[in-house]
């Protein structure tokens, strides 16, 4: 039953990629990242839930949490229906397999690698580094529960800036910027353990860089294959999802090999270079034809 539901849970999941494509579609090309960004602001959700739910279920039950939960939602579909109205699409309409040719795609993988990154170390320490303030600090779950809150406020609200400053100097320049502030960042954040407040200003910092890389990845998502953003964001989101996944196994099964969190940490600072590395090669300030642009390398973006 959970895994029914479950799956029933990421088809609701599914609204993130139809509001990247809804929202693209009122905003000209050098908008995108900011509003883009915005839109990301409803990550703002995993922090309230982490205050909201565990009270709702001390105080009113598990059951009444689900059902206030599908109140709120049945609520917001409302407001939807009544005050939005479809957007000023430029394309035809595609079909299923239309929307899957985006697979094709070059700049579809690359962008996801970004965001399995950046997006998947945001859900990662979202949900990991609860056990490390107990682990390291022997914080109570709710202290640590309470401070891992302020990674995810900063994570989500600093979203916005990272796209308008995309849009305003360019992708590339800035996730060049952020991918190499992670990569320093993370390897260094082993030998910060001994001090609470230097092990909070790092982990502070890393919401930044996270939060913003956010940001400026999906600015560059409508123009992977303009007309198709929905499934674009789709793909990318998911493999973001898989990296927030992915990463709290190798922290754990790296500290049970070698007994600290060195390697895993290390681990995740190399991949962040090779991001790094990877936006250098593959982001491209040159104009090219549309079809180069899908095919080749990823769009233009100054």
């Amino acid at each position: 039953m959970l895994l029914f539901w479950t799956f029933l849970i990421g088809i609701a999941g599914a609204t993130f990629a139809i509001a990247v494509s809804y929202v693209s579609h009122w905003y000209p090309p050098e908008k995108q990242g900011y509003v883009l960004g915005i839109v990301g602001l409803g990550n703002i959700g995993t922090a309230v839930s982490g205050f909201i739910v565990p009270s709702m279920v001390s105080k009113f039950g598990l059951s009444w949490t689900f059902w206030g939960s599908a109140v709120l939602m049945g609520l917001m579909t409302v407001v939807f229906w009544l005050f939005t109205k479809e957007a000023p699409f430029l394309n035809k309409e595609t079909t299923f397999k239309e929307a899957l040719s985006v697979m094709k795609y070059r700049p579809l993988w690359i962008l996801s690698v970004f965001y399995f990154l950046t997006f998947g170390g945001f859900v990662a320490f979202s949900l990991y580094l609860p056990t490390l303030l107990q682990e390291i600090y022997h914080f109570s779950v709710i202290s640590a529960g309470l401070k891992t809150a302020g990674f995810v406020v900063i994570a989500t609200f600093i979203r916005p800036l990272g796209g308008y400053l995309a849009d305003r100097f360019g992708a590339k320049k800035i996730l060049m910027i952020l991918f190499a502030g992670i990569a320093v960042n993370v390897v260094l954040i082993p030998f910060m353990a001994v001090n609470f407040v230097i092990f909070s200003i790092a982990f502070l910092t890393l919401a930044l860089f996270l939060g913003a890389g956010n940001g400026a990845v999906f600015k560059l998502v409508p123009n992977v294959s303009p007309g198709k953003t929905g499934a674009s964001a789709g793909i990318i989101g998911a493999i973001g999802g898989i990296g927030g996944f992915a990463l709290p196994l190798v922290l754990g099964m790296t500290k049970d090999i070698t007994g600290n969190y060195m390697l895993g940490f290390t681990i995740l600072s190399i991949y962040s270079f090779i991001c790094f590395i990877t936006t250098i090669r593959e982001i491209s300030n040159t104009k090219m034809s549309s079809k180069e642009k899908n095919v080749n390398a990823l769009p233009s973006i100054q």
